[in-house]
Parts: C-alpha cells; structure tokens; sequence
C-alpha cells in the first residue's frame, strides 16, 4: 500500500486560495479539484477568511 504524505499549506497560501474562491471565477468543486484538495478543505479556509469568522485565530 503506498502511504501519501500529508501536505501543509501556508497561511498565505490558504488566503490566497480564499480569495479567489470568494471572488467566484470558479465555482468551489472546480477550484478545489484544480489544486487537489477537498471541496470541504476550501469550505473552511473561506469561512476562515470572512472577516465575521476573524475571532477564531488558532485556525490557520
């Protein structure tokens, strides 16, 4: 069986990636599957990009 490595992404990464998902040029299943993370994964980095989710630092 061959074992994947678990992948970090950066803070930066993860609001760069937000923004693009809020912004809307693709729809989130698309901009999920085109960098290779789940559409759940994404869900939560946009959430953790709202402003009204701020309080919750220890997140990313």
């Amino acid at each position: 069986m061959i074992e994947k490595t678990r992948r970090k992404f950066t803070k930066e990464f993860k609001q760069k990636v937000a923004h693009e998902a809020i912004r809307g040029g693709m729809t989130q299943l698309e901009l999920a599957k085109k960098i290779d993370i789940h559409p759940r994964v994404l869900g939560k980095w946009k959430r953790k990009d709202d402003p009204f989710y701020s309080y919750r630092d220890d997140f990313m």
